[in-house]
């Protein structure tokens, strides 16, 4: 199958449209280093993770350090994906 190189316009940024996600790099949201590291990596996907890599009492930390990094962060044009909590625990409502 083949996939589209052309660009769409996401907010202020481009993506490819019909592109193949190769590689996805799961991020723990309470770990601003990391989150500062994963805008040099080359990962087409970031999935930056509220749930299970980040322990109960961070969690409502952990949002505001991912929610700061993803506003000012230049993470470029790669998917930017929120794995969040599910609605049935404590902390889903507010992820």
């Amino acid at each position: 199958m083949a996939y589209s190189r052309r660009k769409k316009k996401i907010g202020t940024t481009y993506a490819a449209v019909g592109a193949a996600v190769r590689s996805v790099l799961y991020i723990p949201a309470s770990k601003e280093r990391v989150l500062e590291k994963a805008m040099t990596l080359t990962a087409d996907a970031l999935i930056f993770d509220l749930e299970d890599a980040v322990s109960p009492d961070a969690k409502a930390g952990a949002r505001a350090i991912m929610r700061a990094a993803l506003l000012n962060g230049n993470f470029g044009a790669r998917h930017k994906i929120v794995r969040i909590n599910g609605f049935d625990t404590p902390w889903g409502r507010d992820d």
